[in-house]
């Protein structure tokens, strides 16, 4: 009987050097600059304060309903500043204007909370992040595909969602 050794080659990946280096998480954090600590804190502390909250709602209600009118004012400001530094969630503050003022009053402060909120919170993150979050996001192919999928690509005029007056002008 005769042994025959076949020479099998060993194949070796080789790296694609087109392919975007994969940035690890402290790199990733480093690079959002004070965007990627408010990110860590909007993450986890609304869920601590909302339980605490929730767990306080009877002191906190008392307090607003021995305050007047002046109250609901303090309910809304403190809302939407809390809310927009992600510090409560919006849903335990609502309860909280529900629980103190009833369902009609408590509802439009309650509203005027979130509009407040909103308006801190978009500030203080356009602030922060500045352009970072587009330039991560425009190096990696997998996440820009994402992000034109859900609000539009960059459009001719440099905008997120591609609109500009007149670009769409005579394409019917």
């Amino acid at each position: 009987m005769v042994s025959r050794t076949i020479d099998i080659p060993t194949l070796v990946p080789v790296p694609d050097s087109s392919a975007p280096e994969q940035d690890s998480f402290s790199t990733l954090f480093r690079r959002l600059g004070a965007a990627g600590p408010l990110a860590i804190v909007a993450a986890f502390m609304p869920a601590l304060a909302g339980i605490a909250l929730l767990w306080k709602m009877d002191i906190v209600s008392v307090w607003l309903k021995t305050h007047g009118t002046g109250a609901v004012f303090v309910y809304a400001a403190g809302f939407a500043l809390l809310a927009g530094l992600a510090l409560l969630p919006t849903y335990a503050q609502a309860i909280l204007g529900g629980w103190a003022f009833g369902m009609l009053v408590g509802t439009p402060a309650a509203l005027a909370g979130f509009l407040g909120g909103s308006l801190i919170g978009y500030e203080i993150a356009r602030r922060a992040s500045r352009d970072r979050f587009e330039r991560i996001i425009d190096e990696k192919p997998k996440w820009r595909a994402v992000r034109d999928a859900l609000v539009g690509g960059r459009g001719e005029c440099g905008g997120a969602g591609g609109s500009c007056a007149g670009a769409d002008a005579g394409h019917g």
